[in-house]
């Protein structure tokens, strides 16, 4: 099956994938797959690629689990981190077709990583956003009072704090986006912040 992607201007939408939204309990106590859209931040036409970032948060996890507040020396970093992994193996999984894979191209993520899905640096957060607002994200929650009639389920709406990829220099703290579109420093143990991926696609795929 071939698939293209007409290119849009920036910040325009394109969908690509589904994934489960959230209810707040793991596993899910209910399952209601939707299309992700994903805004474009990007567009390189002399490699034909652009950068996407998902519009919402897709889910909550930690950075990485686990530091010491006694520790002087940074005790975790974006190359070890487990939400990279989950991105690079679980989430990419789940979220992808096979065809919708193959439109994904690495990104050199730091000059040790290279990863298909990533989360945006602090750095490109203020390159690809002119405003704190613009950088705001929302979570799409399923309410698990709604199970018995799973189409029907209210999908509620929550401002959201997202995790970037980069480590604040207290170490054992991650640059995140809060609510307001501001960059604040949170522990990287904190399982309640949100994931908003990013990746580089082919724009005109074959």
């Amino acid at each position: 099956m071939n698939m293209k992607l007409i290119r849009p201007d920036k910040h325009h939408s394109v969908f690509l994938g589904k994934y489960t939204i959230p209810n707040g309990a793991k596993p899910n106590s209910i399952i209601i797959k939707i299309d992700i859209e994903w805004l474009v931040l990007e567009i390189d036409e002399d490699n034909e690629r652009m950068l996407l970032l998902s519009k919402n948060c897709l889910d909550w996890e930690f950075f990485e689990g686990g530091y010491s507040f006694f520790c002087s020396q940074p005790m975790t970093s974006w190359d070890k981190s487990a939400i990279r992994e989950m991105l690079g193996q679980e989430y990419y999984d789940e979220w992808f077709s096979e065809n919708e894979k193959k439109l994904i191209i690495p990104y050199n993520t730091s000059n040790t990583t290279t990863d298909l899905l990533f989360l945006l640096s602090a750095e490109e957060v203020k390159k690809y956003f002119e405003t704190p607002e613009d950088a705001t994200a929302v979570s799409l929650i399923a309410d698990p009072d709604y199970e018995h009639n799973k189409e029907n389920s209210v999908i509620n709406i929550y401002p959201e704090i997202y995790w970037t990829r980069t480590v604040s220099n207290e170490g054992y703290k991650v640059r995140c986006v809060n609510e307001y579109g501001d960059i604040v420093d949170k522990t990287s143990d904190n399982d309640e912040i949100g994931i908003r991926p990013a990746m580089w696609i082919k724009y005109n795929a074959e």
